[in-house]
């Protein structure tokens, strides 16, 4: 019911739903759900809190250091919220919280890949779209996502040399050939 008034765009009937059934029992995709109803609501603290809840609710009843699906999902919404907002930061914790409980998951390597690319770090962020592709090799989001980056640190790395408008290559040398490695900020 909740995610039909959440398709719905009914955020409040959606919020009351969820509300209900965080109260009901600590299931994660409820605590999941309230926090995307509230950050729709632009209620981003509360949003940031309901996960905080789920991940509470969740050690309070179950070992930290198990391996645990549960966390990782609340984990990883948590920091695609914060990665939503601009903090990268906290967001490539959440991602790293996410991949601790499930290392098998190329949503979460790939998150903290879009995360590091969103702050600039296009390096390192290829190589967790590298270990997403390993995990999920047919990906073409993922695929996409790494393609995406690998021009956008083509195009950083030629906007900081001075190659002539009529001839986009150094002799011997292409732009389009480069490998990762070969760029050095």
């Amino acid at each position: 019911k909740g995610i039909a008034y959440f398709n719905l765009k009914d955020y409040d009937a959606a919020l009351n739903c969820f509300e209900r059934l965080v109260k009901r029992g600590n299931k994660t995709r409820d605590y999941i759900w309230k926090g995307d109803v509230l950050f729709e609501m632009d209620r981003i603290h509360e949003s940031i809190e309901s996960y905080h809840e789920g991940i509470r609710e969740i050690y309070d009843n179950e070992h930290r250091y198990k391996k645990n699906d549960e966390l990782s999902n609340l984990y990883r919404a948590l920091g695609w919220k914060y990665n939503q907002i601009g903090e990268y930061e906290l967001a490539i914790q959440m991602f790293e919280e996410a991949i601790f409980f499930n290392s098998n998951n190329s949503n979460n390597w790939n998150c903290k890949a879009i995360a590091l690319e969103n702050a600039n770090e296009l390096k390192e962020a290829l190589k967790f779209y590298d270990i997403a592709l390993e995990l999920n090799p047919s990906s073409e989001t993922i695929l996409k996502n790494k393609q995406d980056c690998l021009n956008k640190l083509k195009s950083h790395f030629k906007s900081k040399i001075d190659v002539p408008d009529s001839d986009d290559s150094i002799p011997g040398y292409s732009i389009l050939e480069l490998d990762e490695d070969d760029i050095d900020y």
